[in-house]
């Protein structure tokens, strides 16, 4: 039996140095055949560490004898950087809190950043509404720490990117273009106005005339308006330059239907 035993681990030893030395055979060839396409073989930090573990257990022995990626001396130098960072880096390991922490501070500085209005409670509650429940204390600390003022300040500072963000749902913008046109009577210009709808990017052609004055743009004001089909139903803000064509007219029959007009400069 004890006979039987010795001769089947001699036979395992030198099937498994059979192994051995095909997969070294094999990483020669791979390695001509990457020098002769001139290809540099990059490892990862990962692949680094996994020939460095394996390759100390070889030694420099084994590794002379079968390292044929990285020189010997390469392989152990992994290895001792490996030890040492166990002992100098700082390791931060990523919790599912931890990893749900970094999203609520992400939610919490865009929902500030787009919405000068929003307090504390305010973005509490928008937290909670997708699921993240934390406390205003834990909402104000964030954004303290990522350097925005509170809800009164952020009002006093708004800037004019921040408002759009803020009223994009409820904000429609306007502008002329003008086209010239032959005709019977010679060359005619047109004007063309659009109304776009920001949030959904929707474009209305409110109104295509070579005649443009006071009446027509009232009128274009009661059909934006109308309570049925007005394409300013449900918006807050009107957008426009400071183009003579928008009448005063045409801005007080906006905000009697509760549009206010902003001019741009």
């Amino acid at each position: 039996m004890t006979i039987f035993l010795a001769a089947m681990a001699g036979w395992l030893n030198r099937k498994q140095l059979d192994v051995i030395n095909y997969l070294h055979a094999e990483n020669e060839i791979l390695k001509e055949q990457l020098e002769k396409k001139d290809v540099k073989l990059a490892l990862s930090n990962t692949q680094r560490r996994k020939l460095a573990k394996c390759g100390k257990k070889l030694g420099r022995k084994g590794l002379i004898q079968y390292a044929s990626i990285v020189t010997p001396d390469r392989i152990l130098y992994w290895h001792r950087k490996l030890v040492a960072f166990k002992y100098t880096a700082k390791r931060k390991i990523q919790t599912d809190r931890q990893k749900e922490m970094e999203t609520i501070r992400e939610f919490c500085i865009k929902f500030a950043e787009e919405n000068a209005s929003w307090g504390y409670g305010r973005i509490q509650g928008a937290l909670s509404n997708l699921g993240y429940e934390v406390s205003e204390t834990t909402v104000g600390n964030i954004l303290r720490a990522a350097g925005i003022p509170t809800a009164e300040e952020r009002m006093k500072k708004s800037t004019w990117k921040q408002f759009v963000r803020s009223h994009m749902a409820t904000m429609c913008v306007a502008d002329f273009l003008t086209t010239e046109v032959w005709t019977m009577r010679g060359l005619v210009r047109y004007h063309t106005l659009f109304v776009m709808n920001l949030a959904k990017r929707k474009v209305q052609i409110a109104q295509i005339s070579c005649q443009m004055n006071g009446q027509v743009m009232a009128q274009v004001a009661r059909n934006l308006t109308d309570s049925e089909d007005g394409f300013l139903d449900e918006m807050e803000y009107f957008v426009c330059d400071n183009d003579p064509l928008f009448t005063n007219e045409f801005c007080e029959t906006l905000e009697t239907s509760g549009v206010k007009v902003i001019k741009t400069r």
